[in-house]
C-alpha cells in the first residue's frame, strides 16, 4: 500500500527532459563511438540530458564530445567507480526516463528513445549483443527475449536479465534506489535486481542494444573471470546480500544461481583460468556451499515441471551434472532414495525432494560403429553421479535378447577448475546384425522395477540424431532413431528414399533466423550429396588441414607427399591464409576452400580424413545444428597424423571417441605407451610407430642463432570461435607468463654473451600468443616474431642453433635434429596439461633450468661451446625417435592403404 501512495504522488511530477542519460566512462577510447551513436538518434535533443561521469579527460577529447552533442555534461572525479559514477548522475538529472550505460555501450537504433517515450513502461530492458569488431562477429546475450511481451518477476521464473544497461527505467519507480558502491563491477547487477524487486514486472523490448565489450555469459572473452575478486570476494557479497532476507523471491534465488555458475562456467572442463590458488579454491567450494543454503532445490536442480522455462534459446540452464554437484554441496550425499512416477526422490529431514526426472536421463551415444556384423556402441550413463556404481543396472534389449555390455575406462570427467567433480559411466555394447533386423531398446531397472530410457545422439559420430526421422544407411541394413528405441532393418533403396523425404520436411528446432537458413543449405547440401554420390563414392577421397590460418605442418607435408604418389588428396584452407595463393598456385584442384560447397560435399563423401587437430568434423566445414542436418552422411575414417606428439595427458580431446579416431600415428615408443592407457581407449592395433609427416623435412642448416620458444597457456589468452587466430588479451600483461619472458629477453648478459659467441636471439611467439606481440618490451638484438604470420616452420627449426622452451612440442622436432635444447622450467609457471609420459629429467633432450639466472648461465655456456647437443641427450633422442629417415610420409600413407585394405576384406 505504501508503494502505490508513493507512486501516486511521484506521477505527479512533472520533468523538464524526457530521457536522462548517465554515462559512466570506462574506456575512453571507445567514448567516442558512444556518443555518436546516441548523436544519431532521431529525437528532439533539448529533450534530452547527457551526463559523463569520468575521471580526467585529455582537453581535445572533452572539445571532440562537445562539438558531436552540445549538450553534454562532464564531471570529472579524481576516484570513480561504476556505482559512484551513477549515485552522482542521479543526483543531477531529473529527465522522466533514466538510464545507465557505460563507454562500451553502442544504442543502435535510431528509434530508440521514440520506442521508449512511447511504451511509457515502468521498465522497460532491451535485448543486448556484443559486437566482436575484430571477428566481425555479434553474438547475442544469454538472457535475450525473441518477443516484445510484459514479464512478471513473481509468476515467469527464468526471465531474469543481468545487463542494466539494456534498461530504461521511469524514474518514479526507482523510488530511492542507489548503487552499493561495496559491491564494486557488480554493482549494477545489485540495482537491477532490487529494482526488480520493487517493482515485480518489467517489459521485454526486442529493440538491440550492443556492447564493445563482452560481458560473464561471453565465456570466450569477458575480462571478469580472470579477477580474484570476482570469486570469493563476490560471493561472499551476494552471502551478505541473501541474509538480508526472511524470504528470497524465487526469481532472486535465479540471480544467485546465475552469479554461481556464471563462474564456474568460464573455468568448466578446458576453460580452467588457474586464477585461484588451491587454499584459495577450498575457500571458493565453502563459499559456494554457503551461498546455496538460500537458494531451494527446485531453483538449482531446475526441474521443469518447478520452473516455467522460457521458451527461447538464451535461458541459461545449468549443465545436468553441474546441476548435481550444486545440489550435493549444499544436501550431502547420504540420503535414501527412491523412484515414483519415474522420479528419484531423497529423504531430506524426513521430507521427500524431487532431484532426478529419469524422462531426461538417457544413453548418450558417443560413436556408433559397423565392423563384423556388429554395430559397436560406445555410450555414457550420466546418472552415474546421481547413483554409486554398484547400484546402476542397466539392460539393453535388441528384440527379446539381452545385449551384454561392458564398461570402459576411457576419458569420462566433468572438470571445474581443474578439478574433478563428476564422472561418467562409460559402456560399450554390440549388437550382431546379420540378417537378424529388430528393436533395440534401454532400461534402468532400480528396486527390480525396469524404467526405460531414451538413446541421445550428441556428435557427429554417433550417426544419427535426436529427430525421429533420422537415419543411418550401413552395409545392407539402415538404423532409424524413432526416439524411445532404435529399429533396425534392411536397407532398400525405395526405403531410402522415403526416409530422406520425411528427413527432408522435418522441422528441426531452430533458434533464430539465422540458423533457419542454415538448416536449409545443408538440407540442400543432403540432396547434392545423394545426386553426386555415383560419380564420387568411388574416388577414394583423401582430405587434410593444419591450422585453417597456416599451412606447413604435417597436413601440408602428407598432402604433398600424397599429390607426388597419384593420392587423390585434398588439403583445406582459408582464403585469408597467408599461405593461400602459394598452394592454389601450384595445385588449384586440390585445395579446397574452407566451407566452400566443393569442400563441404567432398567431405560427406570422403573415404579419409587426415586429421592434425582435434574436432574434425569442424575442419570438414561442419558446426552446431549443420552437424544435425547432414547426420548419417559424414562417415570418413578418422585417422590421426597428430600436430604435436601425445607425450602429455590429453585424454580430453585425444581419446578414440573425440572424433572416432581409428587409426593413431605416432613418432616414438612412449606415445604408444601414453596411448595404451585406458582412459585414450585405443587398441593396441590402432596405435601405429610411423614418425610424423613434417620430420621429413627437418634436415639441419645452421644459422648460429638462439631459438625461444615457449608454449602457450589456456589462462593468459583470449580463447576465439574456432579455426580464427586468437586476439589480444588486456589481461596479459599482468600474468606471470609476460613477466617471466618479457624479463629474459631482455636480459643484458645473455644479450651481451650472444654478441660476444656471434648468435642472434629469436622469440618465437606460439601461434595463440602471437596477437600479444606488442606487449613484450623490445630492444635492438633480440628479434621477436609471430609464428601465425608468413613464418616458415621448416625453415626456423632447421636453422636454429639452440632452442629455450618449456614444454612446446616442437622440443622433439629439434631432438629429431639431434641439437640441443634448453627446458626452462619456473616452478611459478606450471604447464596447463599434466606431462604424462614426459618425465622431462629421464626422457628430456637438454637441461632442466628453473630460474633465469640458471637459464642464462645454461645458454652462454652452450654458446661458448658452439651449441654442441651433449651426448647424454643425444643417446636420449637416438632411444626416444622410432626412425630418423626421412620416411615418415611413405610409412603413413602404407599405414592407411593397409587399413583401408583390410576393412574391405572383412
Amino acid at each position: 500500500m505504501f508503494l502505490n501512495q508513493m507512486e501516486t504522488e511521484l506521477l505527479k511530477k512533472t520533468y523538464n527532459k524526457d530521457i536522462s542519460i548517465i554515462i559512466y566512462n570506462n574506456n575512453s577510447d571507445n567514448l567516442i563511438k558512444c556518443i555518436k551513436k546516441i548523436a544519431k538518434q532521431d529525437y528532439d535533443f533539448s529533450r534530452i540530458e547527457i551526463v559523463i561521469e569520468t575521471t580526467k579527460l585529455d582537453e581535445l577529447l572533452k572539445k571532440t564530445i562537445n562539438k558531436i552533442i552540445k549538450t553534454c555534461t562532464i564531471k570529472e572525479h579524481n576516484d570513480l567507480n561504476v556505482a559512484k559514477a551513477y549515485n552522482e548522475g542521479i543526483k543531477i538529472t531529473e529527465g522522466k526516463f533514466i538510464c545507465f550505460i557505460n563507454s562500451n555501450i553502442i544504442l543502435n537504433s535510431i528509434n530508440i528513445f521514440k520506442k521508449i517515450v512511447k511504451k511509457n513502461k515502468k521498465i522497460l530492458i532491451a535485448n543486448m549483443y556484443y559486437n566482436d569488431i575484430e571477428e566481425e562477429l555479434i553474438s547475442d546475450h544469454i538472457f535475450n527475449i525473441e518477443e516484445n511481451r510484459t514479464v512478471r518477476m513473481d509468476i515467469s521464473s527464468g526471465f531474469i536479465k543481468t545487463c542494466l544497461e539494456s534498461v530504461f527505467i521511469r524514474r518514479e519507480y526507482m523510488f530511492d534506489l542507489s548503487f552499493d558502491e561495496k559491491f564494486n563491477e557488480e554493482a549494477p547487477l545489485k540495482f537491477l535486481i532490487e529494482l526488480l524487486r520493487l517493482n515485480k514486472k518489467y517489459y521485454a523490448s526486442t529493440i538491440k542494444i550492443t556492447t564493445l565489450v563482452p560481458y560473464e555469459d561471453n565465456i570466450s572473452k569477458n575480462s571478469i573471470q580472470y579477477k580474484k575478486e570476482w570469486y570469493n570476494e563476490s560471493l561472499k557479497k551476494w552471502t551478505s546480500y541473501a541474509k538480508e532476507f526472511d524470504f528470497i523471491p524465487i526469481f532472486i534465488q535465479e540471480y544467485l544461481l546465475y552469479i554461481i555458475y556464471a563462474k564456474y562456467n568460464c573455468n568448466l572442463n578446458d576453460r580452467n583460468k588457474n586464477v585461484l590458488t588451491e587454499d584459495e579454491y577450498n575457500d571458493f567450494i565453502e563459499k559456494t556451499r554457503e551461498l546455496l543454503k538460500y537458494i531451494n532445490d527446485r531453483t538449482i536442480l531446475q526441474f521443469k515441471e518447478n520452473i516455467e522455462f522460457n521458451k527461447s534459446k538464451h535461458l541459461f540452464k545449468v549443465p545436468r551434472q553441474l546441476r548435481y554437484y550444486f545440489y550435493k554441496l549444499k544436501e550431502g550425499t547420504n540420503n535414501k532414495k527412491y523412484i515414483s512416477n519415474y522420479k528419484f526422490f531423497e529423504q531430506i529431514n524426513k521430507e521427500p525432494k524431487c532431484v532426478i526426472d529419469l524422462l531426461e536421463e538417457t544413453i548418450i551415444v558417443y560413436a556408433l560403429n559397423y565392423k563384423n556384423n556388429e554395430l559397436i556402441f560406445d555410450c555414457s550413463l550420466s546418472i552415474k553421479d546421481y547413483l554409486d556404481e554398484e547400484d546402476i543396472n542397466l539392460r539393453i534389449m535388441y528384440g527379446n535378447e539381452i545385449i551384454e555390455y561392458q564398461k570402459i575406462d576411457i576419458y569420462n570427467k566433468e572438470k571445474v577448475f581443474g578439478k574433478t567433480y563428476s564422472n561418467k559411466y562409460m559402456i560399450q555394447f554390440k549388437v550382431n546384425i546379420k540378417n537378424n533386423y529388430n528393436d533395440l531398446k534401454a532400461f534402468l531397472i532400480f528396486d527390480e522395477k525396469a524404467y526405460q530410457i531414451k538413446f541421445n545422439f550428441m556428435r557427429i559420430q554417433s550417426r544419427l540424431t535426436n529427430i525421429d526421422t533420422s537415419y543411418w544407411n550401413c552395409d545392407n541394413f539402415t538404423v532409424q532413431n524413432k526416439i524411445d528405441r532404435l529399429i533396425i532393418s534392411k536397407r532398400k533403396a525405395i526405403k531410402t528414399l522415403a526416409l530422406e523425404l520425411k528427413f527432408q520436411f522435418t522441422k528441426i528446432k531452430i533458434k533464430d533466423l539465422e540458423e533457419k537458413e542454415i538448416v536449409r543449405t545443408n538440407k540442400r547440401i543432403r540432396i547434392l550429396y545423394y545426386l553426386t554420390k555415383p560419380f564420387l563414392k568411388n574416388k577414394h577421397i583423401w582430405i587434410t588441414f593444419d591450422k585453417l590460418y597456416k599451412a606447413g605442418d604435417n597436413g601440408e607435408y602428407i598432402y604433398q607427399y600424397g599429390l607426388k604418389n597419384k593420392k587423390n588428396i585434398y588439403y583445406v584452407i582459408k582464403k585469408n591464409s597467408v599461405d593461400y595463393y602459394r598452394l592454389t598456385k601450384q595445385n588449384r584442384k586440390h585445395i579446397l576452400d574452407y566451407r566452400s560447397l566443393k569442400h563441404k560435399l567432398y567431405s560427406l563423401h570422403s573415404e579419409v580424413i587426415l586429421d592434425t587437430h582435434a574436432n574434425a568434423a569442424s575442419y570438414c566445414g561442419y558446426d552446431g545444428i549443420e552437424r544435425t542436418v547432414i547426420s548419417g552422411l559424414f562417415n570418413p575414417e578418422i585417422i590421426c597424423i597428430q600436430h604435436g606428439l601425445t607425450m602429455q595427458d590429453i585424454a580430453q580431446f585425444q581419446n578414440r571417441l573425440f572424433d572416432n579416431i581409428k587409426l593413431y600415428c605416432c613418432a616414438s615408443k612412449y606415445e604408444l605407451q601414453n596411448l595404451s592407457k585406458p582412459i585414450y581407449g585405443y587398441d593396441q592395433n590402432q596405435i601405429k610407430l610411423t614418425g610424423l609427416a613434417r620430420y621429413d623435412g627437418l634436415k639441419k642448416d645452421d644459422k648460429r642463432f638462439i631459438l625461444i620458444t615457449p608454449t602457450w597457456r589456456k589462462n593468459v589468452v583470449n580463447s576465439n570461435i574456432v579455426h580464427h587466430q586468437k586476439k589480444h588479451n588486456n589481461n596479459f600483461i599482468n600474468s606471470i607468463y609476460f613477466k617471466i619472458y618479457n624479463s629474459l629477453i631482455n636480459n643484458r648478459e645473455l644479450i651481451e654473451c650472444a654478441k660476444k659467441n656471434n648468435y642472434k636471439i629469436v622469440y618465437l611467439l606460439h601461434p595463440a600468443m602471437s596477437a600479444q606481440i606488442d606487449d613484450f618490451d623490445k630492444n635492438d638484438y633480440v628479434k621477436i616474431i609471430q609464428a601465425t604470420g608468413e613464418l616458415n616452420y621448416e625453415k626456423i627449426l632447421t636453422e636454429a642453433s639452440l632452442m629455450i622452451t618449456d614444454y612446446s612440442g616442437v622440443q622433439y622436432d629439434f631432438g629429431y635434429q639431434r641439437k640441443p635444447l634448453i627446458y626452462y622450467h619456473p616452478e611459478e609457471l606450471p604447464p596447463h596439461y599434466d606431462t604424462g609420459m614426459m618425465d622431462y629429467q629421464k626422457l628430456g633432450f637438454g637441461e632442466i633450468c628453473k630460474n633465469e639466472k640458471h637459464l642464462v648461465n645454461t645458454i652462454c655456456n652452450y654458446m661458448e661451446n658452439n651449441c654442441k647437443m651433449k651426448s647424454e641427450y643425444e643417446k636420449r633422442a637416438n632411444d626416444f625417435f622410432a626412425y630418423n629417415d626421412y620416411n615418415s610420409c611413405k610409412r603413413i600413407i602404407e599405414c592407411i592403404d593397409k587399413y583401408l585394405q583390410e576393412k574391405d576384406e572383412k
